[in-house]
């Protein structure tokens, strides 16, 4: 997803990745290295959009490089990840793709074929099943800012979903 300050927001009024076509010209975009490429990135932003950038940085992976930019200046725009906690913690303006050029995100377990049976397979409906964008965003949270181990976030997670006793 695409983000901006609160400042850029309103300076440049932007709320939708619609409302940066007649401004990007003026702007720099801060992205993962394979933007060039990527079809949700600048290959598709300016047939989706008709967005052009002044300049785009390639920079890392919705990290901190991105991260450190966008609260540098550096770059006006940044591709983070909808999970990435760090939007929220600095309060930057996350610009909705109105034309759904990035596809929607989703959770589903991933497990090996020969480990595979209807004990693990209804575990990982039950779990999958509890998940949601905001609980997911607390439990990244937790981990990446908050700093907590990751088993006991889990552990937590599965308790109070009463998935584990």
């Amino acid at each position: 997803m695409f983000v901006v300050t609160p400042a850029s927001a309103s300076k440049y009024n932007l709320t939708i990745m619609s409302s940066l076509a007649p401004v990007a010209s003026q702007l720099v975009l801060g992205a993962p290295p394979d933007c060039d490429t990527n079809a949700a990135c600048k290959s598709g932003l300016q047939p989706v959009y008709g967005i052009t950038f002044k300049e785009i940085k390639s920079l890392d992976f919705g990290g901190p490089q991105t991260v450190a930019a966008i609260e540098s200046g550096a770059v006006d725009v940044g591709e983070l990840f909808s999970l990435d906690p760090t939007i929220t913690q600095k309060g930057w303006t996350v610009l909705q793709d109105d034309k759904n050029l990035q596809p929607a995100g989703n959770f589903f377990p991933l497990i090996r074929t020969d480990v595979l049976n209807d004990e693990i397979t209804s575990l990982l409906n039950a779990v999958t099943a509890k998940l949601t964008t905001d609980g997911m965003l607390e439990l990244v949270g937790r981990v990446q800012v908050d700093k907590e181990d990751v088993a006991a976030v889990a552990k937590d997670f599965l308790t109070k979903n009463g998935l584990l006793s």
